[in-house]
Protein backbone atom coordinates (compact mmCIF):
# COMPACT_ATOMS: atom_id res chain seq x y z
CA UNK A 1 0.00 0.00 0.00
CA UNK A 2 3.22 2.48 0.05
CA UNK A 3 2.97 3.45 -3.38
CA UNK A 4 -0.83 4.05 -3.19
CA UNK A 5 -0.09 6.17 -0.08
CA UNK A 6 2.26 8.36 -1.74
CA UNK A 7 0.62 8.90 -4.67
CA UNK A 8 -2.35 10.00 -2.67
CA UNK A 9 -0.25 12.54 -0.75
CA UNK A 10 1.18 13.34 -3.97
CA UNK A 11 -2.69 14.31 -5.91
CA UNK A 12 -1.64 11.73 -8.49
CA UNK A 13 -4.59 9.53 -8.03
CA UNK A 14 -7.43 9.77 -10.81
CA UNK A 15 -10.47 10.85 -9.54
CA UNK A 16 -12.07 7.24 -9.72
CA UNK A 17 -8.71 6.06 -7.79
CA UNK A 18 -8.61 8.90 -5.12
CA UNK A 19 -12.44 7.87 -4.45
CA UNK A 20 -11.67 3.99 -4.02
CA UNK A 21 -8.93 4.70 -2.11
CA UNK A 22 -10.59 7.16 0.15
CA UNK A 23 -13.50 4.33 0.65
CA UNK A 24 -10.36 1.85 1.58
CA UNK A 25 -9.44 4.44 3.54
CA UNK A 26 -13.07 4.77 5.99
CA UNK A 27 -13.44 1.31 6.52
CA UNK A 28 -9.60 0.15 7.12
CA UNK A 29 -7.99 1.49 10.56
CA UNK A 30 -4.95 -0.16 9.48
CA UNK A 31 -4.66 1.93 6.39
CA UNK A 32 -5.42 5.12 8.71
CA UNK A 33 -2.38 4.53 10.53
CA UNK A 34 -0.16 4.19 7.89
CA UNK A 35 -1.39 7.17 6.29
CA UNK A 36 -1.02 9.47 9.81
CA UNK A 37 2.77 7.46 9.75
CA UNK A 38 3.65 8.88 5.98
CA UNK A 39 2.55 12.19 6.74
CA UNK A 40 4.00 12.23 9.79
CA UNK A 41 6.95 11.51 8.24
CA UNK A 42 7.02 13.85 5.23
CA UNK A 43 6.38 16.70 7.93
CA UNK A 44 9.58 15.48 9.94
CA UNK A 45 12.07 15.26 7.07
CA UNK A 46 10.05 19.02 5.77
CA UNK A 47 10.82 20.77 8.94
CA UNK A 48 14.88 19.00 9.06
CA UNK A 49 15.16 20.72 5.75
CA UNK A 50 13.32 24.33 7.11
CA UNK A 51 15.76 24.23 10.29
CA UNK A 52 19.28 23.46 7.56
CA UNK A 53 17.93 26.99 5.93
CA UNK A 54 17.32 28.62 8.38
CA UNK A 55 20.71 27.75 10.65
CA UNK A 56 22.66 30.64 8.95
CA UNK A 57 19.87 33.29 9.36
CA UNK A 58 20.17 32.14 12.90
CA UNK A 59 23.95 32.53 13.27
CA UNK A 60 23.81 36.20 11.74
CA UNK A 61 21.10 36.71 14.67
CA UNK A 62 23.50 35.59 17.15
CA UNK A 63 26.49 37.04 16.08
CA UNK A 64 24.67 40.77 16.01
CA UNK A 65 22.82 39.72 19.86
CA UNK A 66 26.56 38.85 21.04
CA UNK A 67 27.49 42.66 19.42
CA UNK A 68 24.82 44.38 21.12
CA UNK A 69 26.31 42.71 24.93
CA UNK A 70 29.03 43.61 24.49
CA UNK A 71 28.45 47.01 23.57
CA UNK A 72 26.07 47.04 26.36
CA UNK A 73 28.68 45.76 29.00
CA UNK A 74 31.30 48.15 26.98
CA UNK A 75 28.44 51.43 28.22
CA UNK A 76 28.20 49.71 31.48
CA UNK A 77 32.07 49.58 32.36
CA UNK A 78 32.34 53.28 31.43
CA UNK A 79 29.41 54.45 33.63
CA UNK A 80 31.13 52.57 36.48
CA UNK A 81 34.43 54.31 36.07
CA UNK A 82 32.90 57.56 35.56
CA UNK A 83 30.43 56.68 38.93
CA UNK A 84 33.71 55.69 40.63
CA UNK A 85 36.01 58.48 40.08
CA UNK A 86 32.87 61.22 41.13
CA UNK A 87 32.49 58.54 44.14
CA UNK A 88 35.92 59.05 45.05
CA UNK A 89 36.75 62.53 44.38
CA UNK A 90 33.32 62.72 47.11
CA UNK A 91 34.61 60.98 49.70
CA UNK A 92 37.63 63.65 50.03
CA UNK A 93 35.44 66.64 50.50
CA UNK A 94 33.51 65.17 52.75
CA UNK A 95 36.70 64.43 54.85
CA UNK A 96 37.60 67.86 55.04
CA UNK A 97 34.05 69.08 56.67
CA UNK A 98 35.07 67.37 60.31
CA UNK A 99 38.64 69.29 60.46
CA UNK A 100 37.11 72.57 59.61
CA UNK A 101 34.17 72.30 62.68
CA UNK A 102 36.83 71.20 64.84
CA UNK A 103 38.72 74.87 63.94
CA UNK A 104 35.52 76.66 64.77
CA UNK A 105 34.51 75.22 68.16
CA UNK A 106 35.34 77.29 70.86
CA UNK A 107 39.15 76.60 72.59
CA UNK A 108 38.12 77.15 76.16
CA UNK A 109 35.66 74.21 76.95
CA UNK A 110 32.46 74.01 79.77
CA UNK A 111 33.07 74.86 83.07
CA UNK A 112 33.69 71.80 85.58
CA UNK A 113 30.28 70.80 87.14
CA UNK A 114 28.71 72.81 84.39
CA UNK A 115 26.26 70.46 82.05
CA UNK A 116 28.22 67.46 82.69
CA UNK A 117 26.54 63.89 83.22
CA UNK A 118 27.77 62.40 86.54
CA UNK A 119 30.38 59.62 86.84
CA UNK A 120 28.97 56.01 87.27
CA UNK A 121 31.86 54.35 89.21
CA UNK A 122 32.43 50.58 88.03
CA UNK A 123 31.16 48.28 90.71
CA UNK A 124 33.39 44.69 90.89
CA UNK A 125 32.10 41.68 92.58
CA UNK A 126 33.89 40.30 95.56
CA UNK A 127 36.79 37.67 95.11
CA UNK A 128 36.96 38.56 91.27
CA UNK A 129 39.71 41.39 91.96
CA UNK A 130 42.82 39.18 90.72
CA UNK A 131 41.24 37.15 88.13
CA UNK A 132 42.55 38.14 84.52
CA UNK A 133 40.49 40.64 82.45
CA UNK A 134 39.49 40.70 79.02
CA UNK A 135 38.78 37.05 78.90
CA UNK A 136 36.83 35.55 75.85
CA UNK A 137 33.58 35.51 76.30
CA UNK A 138 32.23 31.57 75.59
CA UNK A 139 29.94 30.75 72.70
CA UNK A 140 27.34 29.33 73.38
CA UNK A 141 26.62 25.93 71.34
CA UNK A 142 24.51 25.13 69.11
CA UNK A 143 21.83 22.36 69.37
CA UNK A 144 21.20 20.36 66.38
CA UNK A 145 24.49 22.10 64.26
CA UNK A 146 26.26 18.45 64.14
CA UNK A 147 26.96 17.06 60.45
CA UNK A 148 24.15 14.29 59.62
CA UNK A 149 25.67 11.27 57.71
CA UNK A 150 24.33 10.48 54.48
CA UNK A 151 22.94 7.46 53.99
CA UNK A 152 24.63 5.36 51.37
CA UNK A 153 22.94 5.08 47.94
CA UNK A 154 22.34 1.34 46.06
CA UNK A 155 24.09 2.19 42.44
CA UNK A 156 21.23 1.87 39.94
CA UNK A 157 20.76 -0.96 37.44
CA UNK A 158 20.17 -0.40 34.06
CA UNK A 159 16.77 -2.32 32.83
CA UNK A 160 17.06 -5.35 31.83
CA UNK A 161 14.70 -6.21 28.36
CA UNK A 162 11.93 -8.92 29.32
CA UNK A 163 12.45 -12.33 27.40
CA UNK A 164 10.32 -12.22 24.64
CA UNK A 165 7.79 -9.62 23.62
CA UNK A 166 8.45 -6.17 21.86
CA UNK A 167 11.57 -5.25 22.93
CA UNK A 168 13.63 -8.48 22.79
CA UNK A 169 12.77 -9.13 19.05
CA UNK A 170 13.54 -5.39 18.24
CA UNK A 171 16.52 -5.91 20.30
CA UNK A 172 17.74 -8.95 17.81
CA UNK A 173 16.60 -6.96 14.93
CA UNK A 174 18.73 -4.24 15.05
CA UNK A 175 21.36 -6.69 16.22
CA UNK A 176 21.47 -8.37 12.52
CA UNK A 177 20.81 -4.98 10.58
CA UNK A 178 23.73 -3.44 8.94
CA UNK A 179 23.60 -0.12 6.95
CA UNK A 180 23.88 -0.19 3.12
CA UNK A 181 26.69 2.26 3.36
CA UNK A 182 28.60 -0.56 5.59
CA UNK A 183 27.24 -3.67 2.92
CA UNK A 184 28.65 -4.63 0.40
CA UNK A 185 25.44 -5.88 -1.76
CA UNK A 186 24.25 -2.32 -2.36
CA UNK A 187 24.84 -1.64 -5.80
CA UNK A 188 24.90 1.70 -7.86
CA UNK A 189 22.81 1.35 -11.21
CA UNK A 190 24.74 3.03 -13.53
CA UNK A 191 26.12 6.81 -13.03
CA UNK A 192 23.33 8.27 -10.99
CA UNK A 193 25.43 11.23 -9.81
CA UNK A 194 21.65 11.91 -7.44
CA UNK A 195 21.63 8.77 -6.00
CA UNK A 196 25.02 8.45 -4.65
CA UNK A 197 24.56 11.77 -3.45
CA UNK A 198 21.73 10.25 -1.98
CA UNK A 199 23.35 7.15 -0.46
CA UNK A 200 26.20 9.66 0.92
CA UNK A 201 23.88 11.40 2.80
CA UNK A 202 22.14 8.55 4.42
CA UNK A 203 25.31 7.08 5.20
CA UNK A 204 26.10 10.33 6.94
CA UNK A 205 22.69 10.23 8.66
CA UNK A 206 21.11 12.88 6.70
CA UNK A 207 18.12 11.19 6.20
CA UNK A 208 15.55 14.47 5.25
CA UNK A 209 18.42 14.88 2.42
CA UNK A 210 18.22 11.19 1.10
CA UNK A 211 14.58 11.30 0.57
CA UNK A 212 14.87 14.87 -0.80
CA UNK A 213 17.32 13.00 -3.69
CA UNK A 214 15.83 10.00 -4.03
CA UNK A 215 12.17 9.10 -5.91
CA UNK A 216 10.25 7.26 -3.83
CA UNK A 217 8.33 6.11 -6.52
CA UNK A 218 10.75 4.61 -8.37
CA UNK A 219 10.90 0.74 -7.92
CA UNK A 220 15.08 -0.75 -7.85
CA UNK A 221 17.64 0.61 -5.45
CA UNK A 222 15.42 3.87 -4.82
CA UNK A 223 12.67 1.84 -3.18
CA UNK A 224 15.46 -0.43 -1.18
CA UNK A 225 17.47 2.71 0.02
CA UNK A 226 13.76 4.16 1.05
CA UNK A 227 13.63 1.15 3.01
CA UNK A 228 16.42 1.53 5.30
CA UNK A 229 15.49 5.49 5.70
CA UNK A 230 12.42 4.27 7.14
CA UNK A 231 14.03 1.76 9.70
CA UNK A 232 16.61 4.20 10.44
CA UNK A 233 13.51 6.79 11.27
CA UNK A 234 11.69 3.82 13.88
CA UNK A 235 9.02 3.37 10.83
CA UNK A 236 9.36 -0.50 10.85
CA UNK A 237 5.83 -1.67 9.72
CA UNK A 238 6.29 0.64 6.52
CA UNK A 239 9.36 -0.57 5.93
CA UNK A 240 8.48 -3.96 6.07
CA UNK A 241 5.72 -2.96 3.53
CA UNK A 242 8.73 -1.03 0.95
CA UNK A 243 11.09 -4.14 1.26
CA UNK A 244 8.19 -6.96 0.89
CA UNK A 245 7.32 -5.22 -2.20
CA UNK A 246 10.39 -4.76 -3.36
CA UNK A 247 11.24 -8.62 -3.36
CA UNK A 248 7.87 -9.44 -4.83
CA UNK A 249 8.71 -7.22 -7.76
CA UNK A 250 9.75 -9.63 -10.80
CA UNK A 251 11.07 -7.12 -12.96
CA UNK A 252 13.63 -6.22 -10.21
CA UNK A 253 15.15 -9.77 -8.99
CA UNK A 254 18.37 -8.50 -8.61
CA UNK A 255 16.81 -7.10 -5.06
CA UNK A 256 14.85 -10.11 -4.27
CA UNK A 257 17.59 -11.82 -2.00
CA UNK A 258 18.82 -8.47 0.02
CA UNK A 259 14.86 -7.04 -0.16
CA UNK A 260 13.66 -10.53 1.94
CA UNK A 261 16.22 -10.47 4.49
CA UNK A 262 15.40 -6.88 5.27
CA UNK A 263 11.76 -6.84 4.76
CA UNK A 264 12.15 -9.91 7.71
CA UNK A 265 14.02 -8.15 10.11
CA UNK A 266 11.76 -5.05 9.12
CA UNK A 267 8.88 -7.22 10.40
CA UNK A 268 10.61 -8.27 13.75
CA UNK A 269 10.80 -5.06 14.84
CA UNK A 270 7.73 -4.04 14.44
CA UNK A 271 5.22 -3.56 16.92
CA UNK A 272 3.44 -6.64 17.80
CA UNK A 273 0.59 -7.99 15.58
CA UNK A 274 1.32 -5.54 12.75
CA UNK A 275 3.22 -8.71 10.79
CA UNK A 276 1.82 -12.07 12.20
CA UNK A 277 4.94 -14.72 13.61
CA UNK A 278 3.53 -17.47 10.73
CA UNK A 279 4.47 -15.09 7.82
CA UNK A 280 7.68 -13.95 9.65
CA UNK A 281 8.82 -17.90 10.20
CA UNK A 282 7.74 -18.50 6.79
CA UNK A 283 10.24 -16.00 5.16
CA UNK A 284 13.23 -17.38 7.41
CA UNK A 285 12.39 -20.92 6.36
CA UNK A 286 12.39 -20.26 2.92
CA UNK A 287 16.00 -18.58 3.06
CA UNK A 288 17.06 -21.90 5.40
CA UNK A 289 15.44 -24.20 2.70
CA UNK A 290 17.52 -22.20 -0.32
CA UNK A 291 21.25 -23.48 -0.27
CA UNK A 292 22.07 -20.62 -2.81
CA UNK A 293 20.63 -17.88 -0.48
CA UNK A 294 23.17 -15.41 0.08
CA UNK A 295 21.95 -14.80 3.57
CA UNK A 296 21.21 -18.29 4.82
CA UNK A 297 24.66 -19.88 6.42
CA UNK A 298 25.75 -16.41 8.67
CA UNK A 299 22.31 -14.20 8.72
CA UNK A 300 19.42 -16.68 8.69
CA UNK A 301 20.91 -19.84 10.66
CA UNK A 302 22.03 -17.16 13.33
CA UNK A 303 18.82 -15.46 13.54
CA UNK A 304 16.89 -18.98 13.73
CA UNK A 305 19.20 -19.51 16.72
CA UNK A 306 18.65 -16.39 18.66
CA UNK A 307 14.54 -16.63 18.37
CA UNK A 308 14.48 -20.47 19.75
CA UNK A 309 16.68 -18.94 22.36
CA UNK A 310 13.30 -16.99 23.35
Amino acid sequence: MVPEIEKYLNNEMSAEARQKFESDLAADPVLRQELEAQQQLIKDLRRMAIARKTKSVQGLRASKKKAKRLAAWAFFGIFLLGGTVWWLSRDGSMDKKPEIEKQAQPKNGPSPGENQPPVLEKTVPPGTENLPKNLPEKQPTKIGTQPIAEKPTRPKTAPQILPGGENKLLSIAKSQYVRPSEYANLRSTGDDDVLKSAKIAFSEERFGDALALIDISKPGEPQFLYGHILFAKANYFLAYQTFSALADDKNHSEWKENAEWFALLSGLASPPGRVPKTVLDSLLEKMLDDAGHPFRVKKALKLKEMMNHE
